[in-house]
């Protein structure tokens, strides 16, 4: 009698391959949110660059030192142009400055974190204390306007924290330079001289408007501009000494808004 059973498999058989079928969509959507956003924040930062360069008319500042344009800022009081070019010579420099490094971050975003702290944090300032501007100037609304500065400066947090791929080191004011490079003979000096006289410079300016002075009129905020520059330069020498990420470009920034800022100043002297 013929067994018809069939026989078992051998133990030593290969077991049938089980493959999981991944998504394909799942394997192109992983590299593109930071794709996404870093694309997002270059147009971000071309935008500021506009906004400061074109709608406020940083370059009208830039040129107070030299040339004098018609003020055509309701301040809610008669101001005469000639008797704030110094703050307007500031505030140009500070805006031209800002927007510079909005540029550069627009065409790198990456691998420059010093820098996009540097400019996060001056944008943070320029629209966070604007409450305080309109409280000095007697304006109605402050409580509208506190608003806006809060909104504003989340608003920066939000680009700079959120929409850089890198706002875990911006928020630490900047990685250590990936090379482990630094600033070092007379453009470490020269960095070192920024810090400490640009911040003295703020102080002095913000004393001075503290005691009661002013170029013209006890409503007038010139001070912030002043202020924001020496803060500015300061807190940027200070970053590229430390040899942060982006150093390089933040050094050429702060050096030539430095050095203009000393040449526009002794030609305000004496004129």
């Amino acid at each position: 009698m013929t067994d018809t059973t069939p026989a078992p498999e051998s133990a030593s058989a290969p077991a049938p391959a089980v493959t999981v079928a991944e998504p394909a969509a799942r394997g192109r959507r992983a590299p593109r949110a930071p794709r996404t956003r870093a694309a997002t924040f270059r147009v971000v930062m071309v935008l500021v660059a506009l906004m400061y360069l074109v709608a406020f008319g940083a370059w009208k500042g830039l040129l107070a030192p030299w040339v004098t344009f018609p003020d055509d800022i309701d301040h809610g009081w008669e101001r005469t142009a000639e008797l704030h070019r110094l703050a307007d010579g500031a505030a140009g420099t500070f805006m031209v400055a800002l927007s510079a490094g909005a540029l550069i971050l627009a065409v790198r975003p990456r691998g420059r974190s010093a820098l996009a702290a540097w400019t996060g944090a001056a944008l943070a300032v320029s629209g966070g204390f604007s409450w305080l501007s309109a409280l000095i100037q007697g304006h109605d609304g402050v409580g509208g306007q506190a608003v806006f500065s809060a909104a504003w400066v989340a608003i920066i947090a939000l680009v700079f924290l959120v929409l850089h791929p890198e706002g875990r080191a911006i928020a630490r004011g900047g990685a250590p330079d990936a090379a482990g490079t630094r600033p070092g003979g007379w453009v470490r000096t020269a960095l070192a001289v920024t810090v400490g006289c640009a911040a003295a410079a703020a102080l002095a300016a913000a004393l001075w408007r503290a005691s009661g002075g002013v170029f013209e009129s006890p409503l007038e905020d010139d001070v912030f501009s002043l202020v924001y520059l020496g803060g500015l330069l300061a807190l940027g020498a200070w970053l590229a000494r430390a040899g942060r990420e982006g150093w390089r470009p933040l050094t050429a920034i702060v050096l030539a808004s430095a050095a203009y800022a000393v040449v526009g100043g002794v030609m305000i002297a004496l004129t």
